[in-house]
């Protein structure tokens, strides 16, 4: 029976993070996008929670219930789906 040998990593974590370096004004750069995609999601949701207790009526607990449940939906789903589109 063969005996398998498995190969300790010898990598520290300073050199790991040396090869995947990334400058800051990159970082910033990203960072400025993620600014403007925040501001219109944040927008939106403001228009659209007005829209529900305003114009449809919705009582105001039942908003704030349909708003808390989709972002802890997305804090459950967003990470399963990413590891699904990684594997295939």
């Amino acid at each position: 029976m063969e005996k398998k040998t498995v190969e300790k990593r010898t990598d520290s974590p300073a050199r790991v993070a040396s090869k995947y370096y990334m400058p800051k004004k990159e970082i910033r750069i990203y960072a400025f996008g993620a600014l403007g995609q925040g501001m219109i999601y944040a927008t939106m949701s403001s228009y659209i929670s007005d829209f529900y207790i305003s114009v449809l009526q919705l009582p105001l607990v039942f908003v704030l219930l349909l708003m808390l449940i989709a972002r802890v939906w997305d804090a459950i789903n967003d990470p399963i789906m990413g590891m699904i589109v990684d594997r295939y």
